[in-house]
Protein backbone atom coordinates (compact mmCIF):
# COMPACT_ATOMS: atom_id res chain seq x y z
CA UNK A 1 0.00 0.00 0.00
CA UNK A 2 1.21 3.47 -1.14
CA UNK A 3 1.21 6.01 1.80
CA UNK A 4 1.65 9.53 0.98
CA UNK A 5 3.31 12.09 3.18
CA UNK A 6 1.30 15.23 2.88
CA UNK A 7 3.95 17.60 4.94
CA UNK A 8 6.21 19.52 4.03
CA UNK A 9 9.59 21.05 5.09
CA UNK A 10 11.34 20.16 7.94
CA UNK A 11 8.90 17.06 9.50
CA UNK A 12 8.31 15.43 5.77
CA UNK A 13 12.76 15.75 5.47
CA UNK A 14 13.30 13.66 9.24
CA UNK A 15 10.28 11.42 8.63
CA UNK A 16 12.17 10.48 4.75
CA UNK A 17 15.31 10.21 6.92
CA UNK A 18 13.76 7.54 9.61
CA UNK A 19 11.76 5.46 6.96
CA UNK A 20 14.39 4.94 4.48
CA UNK A 21 16.33 2.27 6.32
CA UNK A 22 13.45 0.45 7.02
CA UNK A 23 11.85 0.42 3.14
CA UNK A 24 15.42 0.02 1.27
CA UNK A 25 16.04 -3.56 -0.49
CA UNK A 26 12.68 -5.11 1.07
CA UNK A 27 9.62 -5.34 -0.18
CA UNK A 28 7.80 -2.08 1.53
CA UNK A 29 7.66 0.90 -0.16
CA UNK A 30 7.14 4.74 0.77
CA UNK A 31 6.17 7.51 -1.33
CA UNK A 32 7.42 11.16 -0.72
CA UNK A 33 4.40 13.05 -2.22
CA UNK A 34 5.52 16.32 -3.56
CA UNK A 35 2.53 17.03 -5.85
CA UNK A 36 5.02 19.20 -8.10
CA UNK A 37 4.36 19.49 -11.73
CA UNK A 38 6.14 20.92 -15.14
CA UNK A 39 2.77 23.58 -15.01
CA UNK A 40 2.87 26.86 -14.24
CA UNK A 41 5.14 28.14 -11.51
CA UNK A 42 3.50 29.01 -8.14
CA UNK A 43 4.28 29.55 -4.35
CA UNK A 44 2.83 25.46 -4.06
CA UNK A 45 5.26 24.60 -6.50
CA UNK A 46 8.47 26.56 -5.48
CA UNK A 47 7.78 24.92 -1.82
CA UNK A 48 7.76 21.38 -3.38
CA UNK A 49 11.12 21.68 -5.37
CA UNK A 50 12.74 23.14 -2.25
CA UNK A 51 11.52 19.65 -0.83
CA UNK A 52 13.31 18.24 -3.24
CA UNK A 53 16.40 20.03 -2.99
CA UNK A 54 16.15 19.14 0.89
CA UNK A 55 15.70 15.44 0.31
CA UNK A 56 18.31 14.95 -2.50
CA UNK A 57 20.16 17.54 -2.85
CA UNK A 58 18.97 18.51 -6.35
CA UNK A 59 15.87 19.79 -8.53
CA UNK A 60 17.06 18.44 -11.69
CA UNK A 61 19.33 16.25 -13.36
CA UNK A 62 21.95 16.91 -15.99
CA UNK A 63 22.88 13.13 -17.28
CA UNK A 64 26.32 12.81 -19.60
CA UNK A 65 27.31 9.15 -19.11
CA UNK A 66 27.48 6.10 -20.65
CA UNK A 67 24.98 3.40 -20.79
CA UNK A 68 25.56 -0.17 -19.47
CA UNK A 69 25.97 -0.93 -23.74
CA UNK A 70 28.31 1.91 -24.22
CA UNK A 71 25.80 4.53 -26.16
CA UNK A 72 26.93 8.00 -24.60
CA UNK A 73 23.23 9.15 -22.17
CA UNK A 74 22.67 12.97 -22.05
CA UNK A 75 19.46 15.11 -21.42
CA UNK A 76 19.09 14.51 -24.85
CA UNK A 77 17.14 11.66 -23.59
CA UNK A 78 14.01 12.95 -21.48
CA UNK A 79 13.07 14.92 -24.28
CA UNK A 80 11.89 11.50 -25.85
CA UNK A 81 8.51 11.40 -23.19
CA UNK A 82 6.55 13.72 -20.73
CA UNK A 83 7.45 11.65 -17.92
CA UNK A 84 10.70 9.27 -17.17
CA UNK A 85 10.85 7.22 -14.71
CA UNK A 86 14.49 6.61 -13.62
CA UNK A 87 14.90 3.53 -11.25
CA UNK A 88 18.02 3.54 -9.09
CA UNK A 89 19.13 0.19 -8.42
CA UNK A 90 21.99 -2.71 -7.15
CA UNK A 91 22.88 -5.86 -8.50
CA UNK A 92 22.98 -7.30 -4.74
CA UNK A 93 19.04 -5.50 -3.86
CA UNK A 94 16.35 -8.45 -4.28
CA UNK A 95 13.38 -6.11 -4.71
CA UNK A 96 15.22 -4.35 -7.75
CA UNK A 97 15.71 -7.52 -9.33
CA UNK A 98 12.27 -8.78 -8.26
CA UNK A 99 10.47 -5.60 -9.48
CA UNK A 100 12.60 -5.58 -12.82
CA UNK A 101 10.21 -7.77 -15.10
CA UNK A 102 7.35 -5.89 -14.35
CA UNK A 103 9.22 -2.48 -14.85
CA UNK A 104 9.90 -4.21 -17.98
CA UNK A 105 6.43 -4.40 -19.29
CA UNK A 106 5.53 -1.40 -18.35
CA UNK A 107 8.20 0.54 -20.25
CA UNK A 108 7.28 -1.27 -23.40
CA UNK A 109 3.71 -0.98 -22.80
CA UNK A 110 3.29 2.88 -22.80
CA UNK A 111 3.74 5.28 -26.14
CA UNK A 112 7.37 6.08 -25.51
CA UNK A 113 6.11 10.12 -26.11
CA UNK A 114 4.17 9.79 -23.36
CA UNK A 115 6.37 7.41 -20.81
CA UNK A 116 9.56 6.04 -20.66
CA UNK A 117 11.90 4.07 -17.91
CA UNK A 118 15.31 4.62 -17.54
CA UNK A 119 17.60 2.86 -15.20
CA UNK A 120 20.67 3.90 -13.23
CA UNK A 121 22.70 0.80 -11.79
CA UNK A 122 24.27 2.12 -8.30
CA UNK A 123 26.54 -0.72 -7.43
CA UNK A 124 28.47 -0.29 -10.54
CA UNK A 125 31.60 2.56 -11.63
CA UNK A 126 32.32 3.60 -15.47
CA UNK A 127 35.99 2.09 -15.92
CA UNK A 128 35.56 -0.60 -13.27
CA UNK A 129 34.09 -4.72 -14.06
CA UNK A 130 33.23 -4.48 -10.57
CA UNK A 131 29.19 -6.15 -10.79
CA UNK A 132 29.06 -5.06 -14.55
CA UNK A 133 28.66 -9.29 -15.67
CA UNK A 134 25.98 -9.41 -13.28
CA UNK A 135 23.80 -6.73 -13.81
CA UNK A 136 24.13 -7.37 -18.39
CA UNK A 137 22.86 -10.56 -16.77
CA UNK A 138 20.45 -9.39 -14.61
CA UNK A 139 19.61 -6.97 -17.70
CA UNK A 140 19.06 -10.15 -20.27
CA UNK A 141 17.32 -12.73 -17.73
CA UNK A 142 14.30 -9.62 -16.73
CA UNK A 143 14.15 -8.70 -20.44
CA UNK A 144 15.00 -5.99 -19.69
CA UNK A 145 15.10 -3.15 -23.09
CA UNK A 146 14.80 0.09 -21.36
CA UNK A 147 18.24 1.96 -20.65
CA UNK A 148 21.02 1.03 -18.00
CA UNK A 149 23.38 4.17 -17.13
CA UNK A 150 26.81 3.45 -15.47
CA UNK A 151 27.35 6.20 -12.82
CA UNK A 152 30.83 8.06 -13.89
CA UNK A 153 31.98 10.24 -10.91
CA UNK A 154 30.09 13.16 -12.00
CA UNK A 155 26.80 11.33 -11.77
CA UNK A 156 27.57 9.17 -8.52
CA UNK A 157 28.61 12.30 -6.80
CA UNK A 158 25.73 14.69 -7.72
CA UNK A 159 22.94 12.20 -7.71
CA UNK A 160 23.91 9.31 -5.80
CA UNK A 161 26.20 9.55 -2.92
CA UNK A 162 24.41 11.34 0.10
CA UNK A 163 21.68 11.41 -1.71
CA UNK A 164 20.61 7.64 -2.37
CA UNK A 165 20.13 6.35 0.69
CA UNK A 166 18.83 2.74 -0.61
CA UNK A 167 17.67 0.63 -3.14
CA UNK A 168 15.78 1.00 -5.01
CA UNK A 169 14.48 4.28 -5.26
CA UNK A 170 12.87 5.78 -7.78
CA UNK A 171 12.42 9.57 -9.08
CA UNK A 172 10.16 11.21 -12.04
CA UNK A 173 11.49 13.57 -14.54
CA UNK A 174 9.79 15.66 -17.44
CA UNK A 175 11.12 16.21 -20.80
CA UNK A 176 13.07 19.30 -19.29
CA UNK A 177 15.02 17.29 -16.72
CA UNK A 178 12.86 18.77 -13.78
CA UNK A 179 12.21 16.40 -10.91
CA UNK A 180 8.17 15.69 -10.77
CA UNK A 181 5.70 13.94 -8.86
CA UNK A 182 7.10 11.78 -5.74
CA UNK A 183 9.99 9.83 -4.92
CA UNK A 184 9.73 6.30 -4.35
CA UNK A 185 11.79 4.36 -1.83
CA UNK A 186 11.29 0.44 -1.97
CA UNK A 187 10.29 -1.54 -4.74
CA UNK A 188 6.33 -2.08 -5.74
CA UNK A 189 4.11 -4.24 -7.94
CA UNK A 190 3.33 -3.28 -11.55
CA UNK A 191 -0.36 -2.43 -10.69
CA UNK A 192 0.76 0.04 -8.09
CA UNK A 193 3.57 1.06 -10.43
CA UNK A 194 0.69 2.28 -12.97
CA UNK A 195 -1.11 3.84 -10.66
CA UNK A 196 1.94 5.86 -9.99
CA UNK A 197 2.57 6.68 -14.06
CA UNK A 198 -0.52 7.39 -14.32
CA UNK A 199 -0.88 9.80 -11.59
CA UNK A 200 2.25 11.78 -12.71
CA UNK A 201 1.19 11.80 -16.27
CA UNK A 202 -1.67 13.45 -15.61
CA UNK A 203 -0.08 16.25 -13.33
CA UNK A 204 1.64 17.35 -17.48
CA UNK A 205 -0.32 19.76 -19.31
Amino acid sequence: MIRNLKSKGLSLLLIFTLTLGLVACNNKENTINTSNSSGNTTNDSLEDMNIYEELLGYTSIDLNASSIDGEIITNDIFKNSKVTMVNFWATFCGPCIREMPDLAELHNEYNEEDFQIIGIIGDTFEGSDNNMAKAKTLIAENNVSFTNIIPNNDLYSNYIDGKIQGFPTTIFIDSQGNLIGNIIVGSNDKENWKSIIDETLSTIN
